[in-house]
């Protein structure tokens, strides 16, 4: 188990997590989201093999449309 820090909420998460399976297990679209690990922007192509590791602070942005 490793603790990770997702939009300022510490969260218990398996080893070889990747951003890919983190925004799965957040249900969060994938549409309008951005993410930040380490203050460093992930790019969208390289989720699936970003491995997140223990102590990484990730921030996840998603657009809101409206008006």
């Amino acid at each position: 188990m490793m603790e990770i820090i997702v939009n300022g909420e510490k969260r218990q998460s398996l080893n070889g997590l990747t951003v890919a399976q983190l925004m799965d297990e957040l249900q969060t679209p994938l549409q309008g989201t951005a993410v930040a690990v380490n203050g460093k922007v992930a790019k969208r192509a390289d989720w699936e093999g970003f491995i997140l590791k223990d102590g990484d602070e990730i921030l996840v942005i998603s657009a809101a449309y409206g008006g």
